[in-house]
């Protein structure tokens, strides 16, 4: 019986600045590669070379423009890398045939958009979907390869000691990292709308963006105006990579199998969260007490949960940081406030003149 052979079929993000971000957190969002995948298919690939002698596994990654340092620090290693015209993974047709020549006996799909190059390489196996390459990630459906696992205690002290070294943070400094995968599913500008309310109520603090994200020239331009004492930091590479240098995380996307990985790397690493509500099921971990429970700090996105959320997490990072107003309860999500101490909005000119 001839070995089996499996064609992994992955696509590389790209996490540099653009001008042309387009939303992925509304219904009809456009589907991208994210970054989390690379981990996953490095992870799966390693695993199954141990575990399964008998089974060949070749790597076929389709490159985004400026990707070599993504694909770099993943540590995934591509059996081939293919560059298509216009970076549209169709068009890379072409450039397959010796794949369908390997004859592979299942073609694996870890992003979406390549399922027609999926189905000219196969001549006789089967398609396979990941969570990755489907996108969206159904209530209970978590990503069953495990994305991120917690680092070795001296690994990640070294790691940390060198990012924290390249950003020039002193042990008392706080680190605060927005995560999201794809990057364009965060608002820069939002977050750094965040950051300068959490400088007034705890100090300086210096926080992570990732510089694909949306809004990005519009956050510099509030960091110039508004941001007195803390840093903002826009960096091109995955947020992903820098957890080890966190102290505070805080989750942004609509529910995929890219943020539940990111999700739990940041929980593995002990980092409190703040995160969307439907993180708390993926993360309610049964062999965990009550005493060691990841600390994740539940908001429905708008600025009178986010802001409350953040400071209960910079709180149980940092207990000596001056955060008063971290020890009241925020307001849950699903509650409403009381008309009376929302703010007066002041009625248009037009029903002023007809009052």
């Amino acid at each position: 019986m001839p070995p089996s052979r499996v064609l992994h079929l992955i696509r590389s993000p790209r996490l540099t600045a653009r001008a042309d971000a387009r939303r992925v957190d509304s219904p009809r969002r456009v589907l991208e590669p994210t970054y989390s995948a690379l981990l996953a298919c490095r992870d799966h690939v390693d695993a199954a070379r141990t575990t399964e002698p008998d089974t060949q596994h070749r790597v076929v990654l389709v490159a985004a423009p400026d990707s070599a340092d993504a694909v770099r620090s993943s540590g995934l290693a591509p059996d081939r890398i293919l560059h298509p015209p216009l970076a549209i993974p169709a068009l890379a047709w072409s450039r397959c045939r010796g794949e369908r020549a390997w004859n592979p006996t299942a073609v694996r799909l870890w992003s979406p958009g390549l399922g027609t190059l999926a189905r000219l390489c196969k001549a006789s196996g089967t398609i396979e979907q990941t969570p990755w390459s489907l996108g969206d990630a159904p209530p209970g459906d978590e990503p069953t390869t495990p994305a991120f696992r917690a680092p070795a205690n001296e690994r990640h002290i070294a790691r940390r000691a060198a990012q924290r070294a390249a950003l020039a943070l002193q042990d008392r400094d706080i680190l605060l990292v927005l995560l999201a995968d794809p990057p364009a599913a965060a608002d820069a500008r939002d977050f750094a709308y965040l950051l300068g309310m959490l400088e007034i109520a705890v100090g300086p603090l210096t926080a992570l963006i990732p510089a694909a994200a949306r809004a990005v020239r519009r956050a510099q331009r509030f960091d110039r105006l508004a941001i007195k004492r803390s840093t903002l930091h826009f960096i091109e590479s995955s947020t992903l990579d820098w957890l080890d240098a966190a102290d505070a995380a805080v989750l942004r996307g609509p529910r995929s199998a890219a943020s539940i990985a990111a999700a739990h790397a940041a929980l593995a690493r002990g980092l409190p969260l703040v995160a969307p509500v439907w993180v708390a099921p993926t993360a309610a971990d049964p062999t965990r007490s009550d005493a060691d429970a990841p600390r994740l700090f539940i908001s429905d996105g708008r600025a009178r949960t986010m802001l409350p959320a953040s400071l209960r997490a910079l709180h149980a990072a940092a207990p000596w940081l001056p955060v008063e107003a971290a020890r009241s309860a925020p307001i849950r999500p699903t509650e409403r406030a009381p008309e009376s101490s929302l703010p007066h909005r002041p009625r248009p000119r037009a029903q002023q003149s007809t009052a």
